[in-house]
C-alpha cells in the first residue's frame, strides 16, 4: 500500500533537492543580469551541482553570451543563492507545477493499474471464490440443521400463500376485497425477504440478515394491522401510494439535474398531483402523513410505526427491531455492535462473512414469516389451512431451539 504515494513523495523531494533548486536560482540570477544559458548548459551545471565538492563551482560562459554586457557588468557578475524571495518563488513554482500535473499523473497511473488488475483478476477471483466455497462449507457444517429447517418453513409458507392466492383471487377481485389483495402482496414480499435472509445466513452475513429481518417485521406488522381493521383500512393503504408517488416526484424534480436525468414532464407531474389531491380531498389532510392511511383506524392524526405495532400488540418486539435497526442506519451503535463479531474479540473490524450471530435473524425471520402466513390463511380458514399454520408454529419452535443450540456450541468453542 502507498506505493504510488511514496513515488509521488520521492518526486517532490527530488524536485525540491539542492541541485534542482540551485539550478533554477542560477538561471534566474543570470537572466536578471542579461545572460541566458541554453538547456544543455543548465543540465551540465546541474550535473556538476550533484557531485559538487567544496564550497565553489566554476561555470563556463560563452563569449557571445556576455559580449553585450558592459565591462562594469562583467566585473560585477555574481550569483546569489541566498535570496529568500527567489527561493520562495521557486519553491511555489515547483509545487504548483507538480500540483497541476497531479490529475494527469494519477489518471495515467490509474489506467495502467486498472488494466494490470484486470489481467490478474481471473487468478485473484478464482482464489477468492475458492476461499468463499470453503467458508460456506464451514457455515453449512455448523448451522446446517437450523438453516435447513428455516428453508423448509419458507417453502411451506410460499406454497401455502401461492395456493391461497390462486384459489381466492378471482372472487376477491370481483368483490373489491382490498384486505385479500393487500395481504397476498405483503405475504409475497415477506417470502421474498425471508429467502434473502436465508441466502445471507448461508453465506455468513448475520448483520445483513438481521437488517432484512427488520424489513420482514415491518411487512408483517402492516399485514396484521390491515387484517385487524378491515377493508377500508386496506383500501386506504392501497391509495396512499398516490401520496408517496407525489412526494417522490417533487423530490425528484428538485434533484434531477444533479442526478444527470431529465425532469418529469409537466403533464405527467400534473397527473400525479391530481391523483394526490383527489385522495387528500377524500380522506383529509392527515392522509398526507407517512402513515396517514392508518390515521382513521388507529385514532391518531399522525401515527408512526411504533403506534401501529402497539395496536396489534407486537410492541414487545420493539427492542429487537431497534437492535436490527443499527444494521440499517449509520449510527454509532451500528459501527461498534455487530452480530458477526466473535465474543472474544470485540475490537475486530468485521468486513465480511462470519460464523457468528446467525441465531437472532434466523429465528426472528421464522417467527415473522409464520405470523404473516397465518394472518393470510386465517382470513378464510379451513382445516387444511389451520393445520398448515400449526405445522409452521411447530417448525418455528424447532428452528429457535436449533439456532440456540448451535449458537451455544460455537460460543463454547
Amino acid at each position: 500500500m502507498d506505493t504510488f504515494q511514496n513515488l509521488f513523495d520521492s518526486l517532490v523531494r527530488e524536485s525540491l533537492s539542492f541541485p534542482k533548486v540551485a539550478i533554477k536560482l542560477i538561471d534566474r540570477n543570470l537572466k536578471k543580469q542579461g545572460i541566458v544559458f541554453t538547456d544543455e548548459q543548465l543540465q551540465e551545471i546541474e550535473g556538476n551541482l550533484t557531485s559538487i565538492q567544496g564550497d565553489s563551482l566554476t561555470i563556463d560562459v560563452d563569449d557571445e553570451q556576455v559580449n553585450h554586457l558592459s565591462d562594469e557588468a562583467k566585473q560585477n557578475l555574481q550569483i546569489n543563492l541566498d535570496d529568500s524571495d527567489d527561493l520562495e518563488e521557486i519553491h511555489d513554482e515547483i509545487i504548483e507545477r507538480i500540483s497541476n500535473a497531479l490529475p494527469e499523473i494519477t489518471s495515467e497511473i490509474s489506467d495502467e493499474l486498472l488494466e494490470e488488475l484486470k489481467t490478474q483478476a481471473p487468478i485473484m477471483l478464482k482464489e477468492r471464490r475458492k476461499e468463499k466455497e470453503s467458508f460456506e462449507a464451514t457455515i453449512d457444517e455448523l448451522w446446517q440443521e437450523p438453516l435447513n429447517l428455516l428453508e423448509m418453513l419458507i417453502v411451506i409458507a410460499l406454497e401455502a400463500g401461492a395456493e391461497f392466492n390462486h384459489q381466492f383471487r378471482p372472487t376477491a377481485s370481483e368483490e373489491n376485497n382490498f384486505v385479500f389483495d393487500t395481504l397476498t402482496r405483503l405475504h409475497a414480499r415477506a417470502c421474498q425477504i425471508a429467502s434473502e435472509v436465508l441466502l445471507l445466513l448461508r453465506n455468513g452475513f448475520s448483520d445483513g440478515a438481521h437488517a432484512r429481518w427488520r424489513s420482514l417485521h415491518e411487512v408483517t406488522v402492516m399485514a396484521l394491522f390491515i387484517k385487524k381493521h378491515g377493508n377500508e383500512t386496506a383500501e386506504r393503504y392501497h391509495l396512499h401510494d398516490a401520496v408517496e408517488s407525489y412526494k417522490a416526484a417533487r423530490q425528484y424534480q428538485v434533484h434531477f439535474s444533479r442526478l444527470g436525468y431529465e425532469p418529469i414532464p409537466d403533464d405527467e407531474l400534473q397527473a400525479i398531483k391530481d391523483v394526490y389531491n383527489s385522495v387528500i380531498d377524500r380522506f383529509g389532510c392527515n392522509f398526507r402523513n407517512n402513515y396517514g392511511w392508518a390515521s382513521y383506524a388507529i385514532g391518531n392524526e399522525n401515527p408512526n410505526f411504533s403506534d401501529i405495532e402497539r395496536d396489534i400488540e407486537l410492541e414487545h418486539l420493539r427492542p429487537l427491531y431497534k437492535l436490527a435497526s443499527h444494521n440499517v442506519h449509520a449510527n454509532p451503535k451500528g459501527v461498534f455492535f455487530k452480530l458477526g463479531k466473535p465474543p472474544s474479540n470485540n475490537e475486530l473490524l468485521l468486513v465480511g462473512a462470519s460464523i457468528y450471530g446467525l441465531s437472532d435473524p434466523g429465528h426472528g425471520s421464522a417467527i415473522s414469516l409464520h405470523q404473516i402466513t397465518t394472518a393470510l390463511l386465517t382470513t378464510n380458514p379451513n382445516v387444511d389451512r389451520l393445520v398448515v399454520s400449526n405445522v409452521l408454529q411447530r417448525l418455528v419452535d424447532e428452528i429457535g431451539e436449533a439456532f440456540i443450540k448451535v449458537h451455544l456450541n460455537i460460543e463454547k468453542r
